[in-house]
C-alpha cells in the first residue's frame, strides 16, 4: 500500500496502466477508488499512467481535524510529494471539483511540476456562495449518516463508501475551501495548457468555471450538455472523448 509523508501527514496514492503519467484528483468526501467506479481507470490505463491520489483528508489518507492544515499549497504539496516518490518531475494532472481547486493550488504554487492541466466543474475564484459551504458544515454536524441521506447516497455500495468519511475531516477540509482566496492572479500568465470543462446544467460552478476558462491563455472551456455537477464526474462515456482528444494533442 504505497504511502508517503509529507508534512507529517500520509497521502495513500496507487498506481495503474502504463504510459504518459496522469494524476487522478478526486471530489469532495470521495477518494481515488471513484476514478475506478466511474470507468476512468478502465479506459486510459493501457495509454496512461495513471497515479490515483487520496487527497488528505479522505480515502486512505490521514484525516487531521484542523482548517488550517487544508491550507491550498498544503494540499498540493501533497501531489508534488507524491510525484517525487516515482520520481517524476512532470505530469499531466486532472482533477474534479475539489481536485480541480487542488489543480488550480498546483498551477499557483507548483506550476514547473505540470504538463497540462485538466479541470472539472470547479473555478479559480473564491466560493461565490460560501453559505452553501457553511450548510454543509451544519450537514456534517449532525452525523455523517445524516449528511449520507441529505446528499442521496442511497445505493448500498456508494452508502458504505461514503460513511467510511470521518466527518470532522470533512468539516476542516470544507472551512478551507470556503476561505480559499482563489488565485486569479496567475491566470494570464499561466502558460499551462488547459482544459475546463462544465455541466451545463452545473448551477454550482457554470458562470465561474466559463469565466476562469476566458482568463486563461491556454485553456480550452468544455461545456458537457444537459449535466450537472455530480454528473458531469459520474458519466465519463461524455467527458472522455474530450480528454483523451486534449491529451493526445500534448504527447
Amino acid at each position: 500500500m504505497p504511502l508517503v509523508k509529507n508534512q507529517d501527514i500520509r497521502i495513500f496514492y496507487e498506481v495503474v496502466g502504463q504510459g504518459q503519467p496522469l494524476v487522478l484528483l478526486h471530489g469532495f468526501a470521495g477518494n481515488s477508488k471513484d476514478w475506478k467506479r466511474n470507468g476512468y481507470v478502465e479506459t486510459l490505463s493501457d495509454d496512461y499512467q495513471l497515479i490515483l491520489i487520496d487527497e488528505r483528508g479522505h480515502g486512505l489518507s490521514d484525516k487531521p481535524h484542523d482548517p488550517a492544515v487544508y491550507e491550498m499549497q498544503k494540499r498540493a504539496s501533497d501531489i508534488v510529494a507524491v510525484m517525487e516518490d516515482l520520481n517524476l518531475k512532470k505530469s499531466h494532472v486532472w482533477g474534479y471539483s475539489m481536485g480541480g481547486e487542488v489543480c488550480f493550488g498546483l498551477a499557483q504554487f507548483y506550476a514547473d511540476c505540470i504538463e497540462s492541466l485538466i479541470i472539472g466543474g470547479m473555478a479559480p475564484f473564491p466560493p461565490a456562495h460560501p453559505e452553501v459551504y457553511d450548510e454543509q458544515i451544519a450537514v456534517l454536524k449532525r452525523g455523517i449518516a445524516t449528511a449520507a441521506d441529505a446528499w442521496g447516497y442511497d445505493s448500498s455500495e456508494r452508502r458504505e463508501e461514503f460513511l467510511r468519511n470521518d466527518p470532522k475531516a470533512l468539516i476542516a477540509s470544507t472551512i478551507a475551501a470556503r476561505d480559499w482566496s482563489g488565485c486569479e492572479d496567475i491566470l494570464e500568465t499561466l502558460e499551462i495548457p488547459c482544459l475546463i470543462y462544465v455541466g451545463e446544467t452545473d448551477s454550482f460552478m457554470f458562470d465561474a468555471a466559463k469565466r476562469g476558462a476566458s482568463q486563461i491563455p491556454e485553456a480550452k472551456l468544455v461545456i458537457i450538455p444537459g449535466l450537472d455537477h455530480g454528473q458531469a464526474y459520474a458519466d465519463s462515456r461524455l467527458i472522455l472523448p474530450h480528454v483523451r482528444d486534449f491529451l493526445q494533442k500534448r504527447n
